[in-house]
């Protein structure tokens, strides 16, 4: 008797698995802290915890200028390799979840942890030196949000 075919959402679990590199229970458990709201509740979910992300590095640069300055402004050199950078790791892994849940498309995703680097890294800079104030970075948070095609 032949196999049947693994039609609906379970056909995409080995694609996950392979892309994301982690098995699909890891998926399940992030699925089943929000599974008792509806669909577009979950995405808007997703869309806080990313602006959360942003919001929390944006406090942090501001609240610690100095020692920000100290290490993006060039003042020591540190040599991380990409693996490294919890930060940078967290952002990625963001990314995944908006795209695994349809919130961006495949080619929004697709460099977009430097767009949204650049964007929260470059306002936390503008606002320590005084060019920027800090209750203008929402606009940027938004203005990310519609480069990566979120519906605001």
């Amino acid at each position: 008797m032949a196999e049947k075919k693994v039609t609906g959402p379970a056909s995409y679990f080995p694609s996950i698995e392979k892309k994301y590199g982690k098995p699909i229970e890891h998926w399940m458990k992030e699925l089943k802290k929000v599974s008792k709201l509806a669909h577009m509740e979950q995405v808007a979910h997703l869309k806080e915890k990313f602006e959360e992300m942003g919001n929390a590095y944006f406090a942090w640069a501001t609240s610690e200028p100095n020692l920000y300055r100290l290490m993006f402004g060039g003042y020591c050199e540190i040599i991380m390799e990409e693996h490294d950078s919890k930060a940078w790791n967290l952002l990625r892994a963001a990314l995944d979840e908006l795209l695994a849940q349809g919130v961006i498309t495949k080619s929004a995703r697709n460099g977009g942890e430097v767009i949204v680097w650049s964007a929260v890294h470059g306002a936390s800079s503008l606002a320590i030196e005084g060019l920027m104030s800090p209750s203008d970075f929402p606009m940027v948070l938004k203005s990310i949000q519609r480069s990566l095609g979120i519906v605001l």
